[in-house]
């Protein structure tokens, strides 16, 4: 089983991440999907989550991650992140992460802009 990571495909950041992401995944671990589609999937059940404040993933294990975390988990999934989700075990740099990811997340909409219709590509 793959790890399964949700993404707003409105979201310019959002969607050139995951591309970015994407193309490193050589061993093919993760599984992206559109929050926009989501009631189309086995995961409906997440709507209730605040899916557009920050990333969110269901691991191989079943373990539903958001935030630095799941981009933690993410970063350990691939051969060239993999030291970067190690360093994001220490303490302070998780919690610095999250401190990161709060304020990128909370202003991608004002940098970035939003398109109009969903990119899955």
């Amino acid at each position: 089983m793959k790890h399964v990571v949700f993404y707003d495909a409105q979201c310019p950041l959002c969607f050139h991440l995951k591309k970015s992401l994407s193309s490193l995944d050589w061993r093919c671990r993760i599984k992206w999907s559109s929050i926009q589609t989501i009631e189309e999937t086995p995961f409906a059940f997440l709507r209730d989550l605040p899916l557009l404040e920050k990333i969110h993933m269901i691991t191989k294990d079943e373990e539903v991650l958001a935030g630095a975390h799941a981009l933690r988990k993410i970063f350990l999934s691939m051969p060239l992140t993999k030291p970067l989700g190690i360093i994001m075990y220490v303490p302070f740099v998780i919690k610095a992460a999250e401190m990161f990811y709060s304020k990128v997340s909370t202003s991608r909409f004002k940098w970035f802009g939003r398109y109009s219709q969903p990119r899955y590509d």
